[in-house]
């Protein structure tokens, strides 16, 4: 079925990095709490049961066997979305973009996080990455990225 994009509508979604042979995601089972986490944080009932939803995010990424990349994992009241994302790879350097963008509600992935969503489609996913940061400076979270600080 062909993809629509369903940014901007009320609903979760996680990006899940794809590698390796055979392709396997990575933290599949953080992602898929995290996901259930957003989703009840935004008070969305979904009919999807989530032995559904894993298994066709395994699907997807077992059809396509050349790694790595990213998927991205919606959940609306529409159904569930999902689409495959070029990555060239962790051994790439990327560059930090700082934008002082929020999430609406910052402790869940809300597809109505449209003004995130928008910067996110400027970068050059293969070398740039959106770094969020609050607006007294503080670097709070990568758009589709972890951030680890090592001193």
């Amino acid at each position: 079925m062909p993809y629509s994009d369903p940014w901007g509508s009320p609903g979760a979604y996680s990006t899940i990095l794809v590698e390796g042979a055979p392709p396997t995601p990575v933290f599949l089972d953080r992602h898929m709490k995290r996901l259930t986490q957003s989703l009840r944080l935004l008070d969305l009932n979904t009919a999807l049961p989530l032995k559904f939803v894993e298994d066709a995010i395994l699907n997807t990424a077992t059809s396509n066997p050349e790694t790595p990349y990213m998927i991205r994992v919606a959940i609306t009241h529409a159904g569930l979305f999902i689409c495959k994302l070029p990555q060239s790879g962790k051994e790439s350097e990327l560059r930090g973009i700082f934008c002082t963008v929020r999430r609406r509600l910052p402790s869940a992935k809300s597809m109505m996080d449209i003004e995130l969503h928008r910067i996110v489609q400027t970068l050059d996913r293969n070398h740039e990455e959106c770094i969020l940061m609050s607006e007294d400076g503080r670097i709070l979270e990568g758009a589709t990225s972890n951030l680890l600080f090592v001193q």
